[in-house]
């Protein structure tokens, strides 16, 4: 009897070996792509993390700017850019500015009179031991800004600020002298002193001393303290 051809057969199944081996490395290159992924998540979670936490450092001691500034006499100020600071004066005895007078003479070559006189009012009045008088050099600087009396004032610590010109004309001197209480943004006191010019210096000398003589009244008026002078004027 003839045998079939399927009973003897010695042919093995196909091997399954080849699929599984596929699979392994799917899943092999899977794990590592997702590692390679989370790395990168987690070092651009660090990053961020390290930015913010730099920012709210910086936030925490950066400079805070003062939204407000106290007014001497006043209530406060809220904004200092919008609003002249009046603030108070640095030293605690009287204090006053000497800006440079204005020359209202015909021609530039009167100035050396103007800034003559400016001179010899700031050296007058610094003699007086009550009375604390900022350096001309810092006066000029800070009036040649353009800027207002309360903000000069502000800016050289100072309570008054004295002002003025000089005019020269048909051989006459007309020095006019303004106070102004930075505090209030007010003059305070004013006057005009009318001279010959025969003698430029003697005459500058002269109102010199009437307006450190008609200052030290009206600051002991106002103050209700008479100053005493060191050179005994």
């Amino acid at each position: 009897m003839a045998e079939s051809p399927l009973s003897g057969s010695n042919e093995k199944p196909e091997s399954t070996d080849i699929p599984h081996e596929k699979q392994g490395k799917k899943r092999k290159v899977r794990s590592v792509w997702i590692a390679f992924v989370g790395r990168v998540v987690a070092q651009f979670v660090g990053s961020a993390a390290t930015i913010g936490l730099g920012l709210m450092l910086l936030y925490k001691y950066e400079p805070r700017s003062q939204a407000s500034v106290p007014n001497a006499r006043g209530p406060m100020i809220a904004d200092s850019a919008a609003v002249p600071v009046r603030s108070k004066p640095v030293h605690d005895d009287l204090s006053l500015a000497v800006l440079p007078l204005l020359n209202f003479s015909a021609g530039d070559r009167q100035q050396y009179v103007a800034d003559s006189m400016t001179e010899v009012l700031t050296t007058d009045l610094a003699q007086l031991r009550w009375l604390h008088v900022v350096s001309r050099t810092s006066a000029a600087s800070v009036a040649a800004q353009k800027r207002a009396a309360t903000e000069i004032a502000a800016s050289l610590g100072v309570h008054y600020i004295l002002e003025g010109s000089v005019t020269q004309a048909n051989g006459r001197m007309w020095i006019t002298a303004l106070l102004i209480d930075a505090f209030r943004d007010e003059h305070v006191w004013a006057h005009r002193y009318e001279r010959a010019t025969q003698d430029v210096l003697a005459t500058q000398e002269e109102v010199a001393a009437a307006i450190v003589r008609d200052l030290t009244a009206k600051l002991a008026q106002d103050e209700g303290d008479a100053p005493i002078s060191r050179t005994g004027r």
